[in-house]
């Protein structure tokens, strides 16, 4: 066999049976583990008070941390820590906005903006990323949204992509990042 393990379908790659004793308990852990994930995500989506959701964040994000512990990922796609400026617009709306994206992946973006988003509403991105040429336009959904005095950290969800955007996000990706973070 060459080097490369197999990915799962999670993005992560998956234990080999073969090398060691107990890759069957690491991958049982696991499945057990994304399952719970995936039950307290759902739940969270069903609750509108945000109020009585905060202790189930904080059960996703234990979960999450526990997983990474073991080296592994619950996340679909790669995330990368940025500091890139951004445009915001509502289409049809004259609503605009600029912010700055702190993650980045080839699924959707983190950021942080003066404009009041809420959950669920429909935006379009610009931005330019380092290294290349045209500029990144791209449909989001805004998966959750909070709002801290006069700022929104906003979660969104690229909806469909062109191939020449998907592309570029995907090779921004894949290229070394310096650490963003201090």
């Amino acid at each position: 066999m060459s080097g490369s393990t197999p990915s799962d379908a999670q993005g992560g790659p998956a234990p080999r049976s073969d090398a060691a004793p107990g890759g069957a308990l690491l991958r049982s852990a696991r499945d057990a583990a994304l399952a719970k994930l995936a039950r307290a995500r759902t739940a969270l989506r069903q609750l509108r008070d945000r109020e009585e959701i905060e202790w189930q964040r904080g059960y996703i994000k234990a979960l999450e941390e526990m997983l990474a512990v073991q080296g592994l990922s619950a996340r679909a796609s790669r995330r990368v820590a940025t500091s890139i400026p951004v445009e915001i617009a509502r289409p049809g709306t004259p609503t605009r906005g600029t912010g700055t994206i702190s993650e980045l992946s080839t699924a959707g973006c983190r950021l942080t903006t003066a404009l009041a988003l809420a959950d669920r509403d429909l935006v379009e991105l610009s931005f330019h990323l380092p290294g290349v040429v045209q500029p990144i336009v791209a449909s989001a959904a805004v998966v959750r949204s909070t709002r801290i005095e006069d700022l929104t950290t906003t979660v969104f969800a690229f909806r469909d992509l062109t191939l020449a955007v998907a592309d570029a996000l995907a090779g921004f990706l894949a290229r070394p990042q310096p650490s963003a973070r201090g």
